[in-house]
This record gives structure tokens, C-alpha cells and sequence, in this order.
């Protein structure tokens, strides 16, 4: 995606007099810059405080219980549903997203630290959960930041 840079240096009386206060080197420069950049975000920073999620982000009410040593704590995606859908488990352990992230962009809603995101190619992405709380996330093309639709959430507990 190409990026424009738009300059606005001000108006003169006479497009051959310069507008005071700029440097005459700036004068030939064109008003509109075109820079060939493509940009992608591919890393997510974590520690960005999220709102806090309704009591029953995107209808979990009961958790999967994923929380015992050596559980499988893998969230599927296909079609327009993740599965669990509602995940538990304990801090510091780590959830692994696996789908098509092109089309099904994996996007952070709501919770203590905004880390479920991720928009990359590879078929998988893994996450540690660092505080308790209620994470919610949705697709990004096919749900919406308040739990509608393709959406989930994880519980962490101490």
C-alpha cells in the first residue's frame, strides 16, 4: 500500500515569490510526495491496556478448561467459528491460534493487555496470557469488538 505525503508550505501572491519564512530550497518542492512503502505489522506490543470485556463477552458464560498441566490449549478456526470458543486458562501459559489468519484476521477486543492479534500467513500463532482476566477477540472481517458473531474469549485465572 502506497503512502502519501502531503506538504502544505502555504500560498504565495506570485507562484515566482517565495512564502516567507521558508527556506528558498523549498520553493521547487512539489506539494504532494508519493513514497513506495509497503507496510505491515506483523509484531504485537505487548502491555497495551485494553477496556475491560462484559461479563459474558461473545455468550461465554462456561470455559473450557484448559487449565491442568500438558492441555491442549489450541483454538481452531475454520469457516466462521473458533473452536473453543471459550477457553480457560492459567497465567503465564501459553495459547495457540491455528486457521487462516488472511481470512480471518485475529483481532484483540477487550481484557487486560490487548495481545490477540495477528494478521500473519503462517498457519499458527501462540500468545502467553500475562495477566488475569478476561480476554475477548474476534475476526476481524467476520465479528465485530462487542463478542457479535466469529468471536471468543479466554479467562485467566491466577
Amino acid at each position: 500500500m502506497p503512502i502519501v505525503v502531503v506538504c502544505l508550505l502555504g500560498c504565495s501572491a506570485s507562484p515566482s515569490q517565495p512564502v516567507s519564512g521558508l527556506d528558498a530550497a523549498t520553493e521547487d518542492l512539489p506539494s504532494v510526495v508519493e513514497v513506495g512503502l509497503d507496510v505491515s505489522t506483523t509484531e504485537v506490543t505487548v502491555g497495551e491496556t485494553g477496556a475491560a470485556c462484559a461479563a459474558v463477552f461473545a455468550g461465554c458464560s462456561a470455559f473450557v478448561d484448559a487449565t491442568a498441566p500438558g492441555a491442549d490449549r489450541t483454538v481452531h478456526f475454520q469457516d466462521y467459528s473458533y473452536d473453543p470458543k471459550c477457553l480457560m486458562v492459567r497465567v503465564g501459559q501459553t495459547v495457540t491460534f491455528a486457521g487462516d489468519f488472511i481470512r480471518h484476521p485475529l483481532t484483540p477486543s477487550c481484557g487486560p493487555e490487548l495481545v490477540l492479534e495477528n494478521r500473519d500467513t503462517q498457519p499458527a500463532a501462540s500468545f502467553v496470557l500475562p495477566s488475569v482476566g478476561l480476554y475477548g477477540y474476534y475476526c476481524l472481517d467476520h465479528g465485530n469488538p462487542q463478542g457479535d458473531v466469529m468471536s471468543g474469549a479466554i479467562e485467566v485465572i491466577p
